[in-house]
């Protein structure tokens, strides 16, 4: 398979899977407790030579976490 097809997979993988994730960080969000924490991530973007340091943000209550990308802080 090329990088290109699984590539192509994974983000519609993805996207099929957006609803259920979206459902879930609601119901993190709706708890009484939130931790969160964000670190750095370097990421290639499309077309560009360069990468950015965008950020990945992981907020948990229990045994619930979900993880969001933000391209900046």
């Amino acid at each position: 398979m090329s990088s290109s097809q699984l590539s192509d997979l994974v983000q519609r993988s993805l996207a099929e899977c957006k609803g259920v994730a979206d459902a879930l960080f609601r119901q993190l969000m709706a708890g009484n407790r939130c931790h969160s924490d964000a670190t750095g991530l370097p990421v290639v973007t499309p077309d560009k030579d360069k990468t950015h340091l965008g950020q990945m943000f992981v907020f948990c209550w229990g045994k619930v976490a979900a993880f969001r990308y933000a391209p900046d802080k």
